[in-house]
């Protein structure tokens, strides 16, 4: 299904003025921004008063257990964050502690690999980890 957002001050990341236009999205992807018609099928969200714009990275993050506890991120999309940087400091949840998973859950992959567990000619290297939110089109609507 398309989603229409209405009438919204869009905010194209550039620079520029916002302007107040349409924004058109199918299968998460932005398809057309300007004056769109709506047709049958298409959900129509009313972004009159509200700014429509890319989603926010937040450079440094320590959402790594957040992210397995509660997937759905819901208090970094409420601030329009859909991309974090993880461990770019060398502090990060991997090698997660065991104590740290609750009864019964298994995480894939296995990050609780630690320097004590590695063989052969694994290398232990810092890793620069990206982690994308997923925005519902429930969330949005609620927003």
């Amino acid at each position: 299904m398309k989603t229409i957002f209405k009438n919204g001050n869009v905010i194209d990341g550039t620079g520029s003025e916002g302007r107040i236009a349409d924004v058109m999205v199918d299968e998460g992807r932005i398809v057309a921004i300007g004056q769109i018609e709506v047709g049958v099928n298409e959900q129509v969200i009313d972004a009159t008063g509200k700014i429509i714009c890319p989603g926010f990275i937040d450079t440094h993050t320590h959402s790594d257990l957040s992210a397995i506890i509660n997937p759905a991120l819901s208090a970094k999309i409420r601030q329009g964050i859909t991309t974090e940087l993880l461990g770019q400091d060398g502090v990060a949840l991997a090698p997660l502690p065991e104590e740290y998973i609750p009864a019964g859950v298994k995480i894939s992959p296995d990050w609780t690999v630690t320097p004590t567990k590695l063989t052969g000619n694994i290398k232990i290297q810092t890793v620069i980890s990206i982690c994308w939110h997923r925005v519902s089109r429930r969330q949005t609507s609620r927003i």
